[in-house]
């Protein structure tokens, strides 16, 4: 028994020797309680609970059940503020701010190459794109035969030899945080050069996503929402290109999981843009969509059709649910004006965390039946992701389909 003792600690030991830890050093928040999560596609997990000291000092230790986590973790103060920050294996870091208001200016990463080159490198960028622009609104004021102009061109022929020397130091970097420096400039339609044309940078950007962009690494960013609703809409005006594309990211998604998360977003995508009737080309049989029947609702003792109502089904800890939730609290009294009615399905699985939540809401009825995607009525409804939301009209029929509350108070 006490060599069992012994082999025990000494496993708990290397084990936390093989975690990934921070160390935050934040002497003004002293005191102040701290939450980290770690995004997984749409939704986030809860990983860690922590206070700072009273110097403002905390170590994280990332739990065994995530040690080979790679990905952005959030580091999160309840009273406001926070951090992304890079994991991918690196031990034992410390990240310090001295000052009462941290920014990317002020923040100081040691030891972590990752956090270094994701925060150096967003400051490099961004200090060279704003100079570029100043330059290219003084050549404007200018002829090309002045002297100044011929100085500033000269300026920002080199700014934009610089802008090109960064890319390819992202592009040809093995770090995670090159691939989060790729996802962001995606966004914010920024081209490998600054001189690019906008059709230029629509190629290079569909080319990223159709071929380069690596959906493990995007599912585990806080990017993935994002990327995927712009890629989507950017394309969705073309049914042609909208079906071959969306197989194209199919056949790329990786494992299973992330596969089938990928196919619920498209097929939320596809609602939200009318494109219900090109889910067949996709091998998808969508049963519940707009202009048929809502399926039968089974519900605490009883089962009903709904009629005149709002169905949201939602996961507790889920980002995109609990800011859609909000939106619905918000707009509960215009509802209910409207005669709607509101019925919350919840996939938890814990009815501690159900009720939490649950307790919040003005309407009377939300259910759970504590058996997460596999209850019948996301399994009745497809649901392999939320938030999925229903709006059923006053006969029964599914009026539509939709992720968001702005679509909801349009329709």
């Amino acid at each position: 028994m006490k060599n069992l003792s012994v082999l025990i600690v000494f496993s708990v030991i290397c084990g936390y020797l093989q975690s990934q830890t921070v160390n935050f050093d934040f002497p003004h928040f002293a005191g102040q309680k701290y939450v980290v999560y770690l995004p997984k596609g749409d939704k986030q997990d809860t990983v860690y609970y922590g206070s700072l000291d009273k110097y403002g000092k905390s170590t994280f230790v990332l739990p065994l059940a995530h040690k080979d986590f790679v990905g952005i973790a959030r580091w999160s103060l309840p009273d406001g503020g926070g951090l992304e920050i890079v994991l991918n294996k690196e031990k034992n870091f410390i990240i310090h701010c001295t000052e009462a208001h941290p920014n990317d200016d002020n923040i100081v990463y040691i030891n972590t190459p990752e956090n270094e080159f994701m925060y150096g490198q967003y400051l490099q960028q961004a200090n060279v794109i704003n100079k570029a622009i100043a330059c290219q609104s003084v050549l404007q004021q200018y002829r090309a035969q002045d002297a100044v102009y011929r100085f500033i061109d000269v300026e920002k022929q080199r700014l934009e030899e610089q802008f090109a020397e960064i890319q390819t130091g992202i592009r040809q970097s093995p770090l995670y945080a090159a691939r989060i420096r790729e996802f962001s400039d995606y966004l914010t339609h920024t081209g490998s050069r600054l001189n690019l044309t906008e059709k230029e940078i629509e190629m290079e950007c569909r080319n990223f996503v159709l071929t380069k962009m690596d959906f493990v690494q995007l599912y585990y960013s806080g990017f993935w929402n994002d990327v995927i609703n712009k890629y989507i809409a950017s394309v969705s005006g073309n049914d042609s290109l909208l079906v071959a594309d969306s197989r194209k990211l199919l056949a790329r998604a990786g494992n299973k999981q992330i596969k089938e998360e990928l196919l619920h977003k498209l097929i939320l995508l596809y609602n939200k843009y009318g494109k219900e009737n090109l889910l067949a080309d996709l091998g998808v049989e969508d049963l519940v969509s707009r202009g048929r029947p809502a399926p039968m609702l089974i519900l605490t003792n009883k089962h009903i059709r709904p009629v005149s109502s709002l169905i949201i089904f939602y996961e507790s800890g889920c980002n995109n649910c609990e800011n859609v939730l909000i939106q619905l609290r918000g707009n509960y009294p215009v509802l209910k004006e409207k005669g709607v009615e509101v019925i919350s399905i919840a996939a938890d699985r814990d009815e501690d965390t159900f009720r939490r939540n649950a307790d919040l809401f003005p309407w009377a009825d939300k259910y759970c039946d504590f058996k997460g995607f596999d209850g019948e009525n996301f399994k009745n409804y497809g649901i392999i992701g939320t938030p999925a939301i229903f709006l059923v009209d006053k006969e029964g029929v599914i009026i539509g389909k939709y992720a968001n509350m702005d679509e909801i108070v349009r329709e």
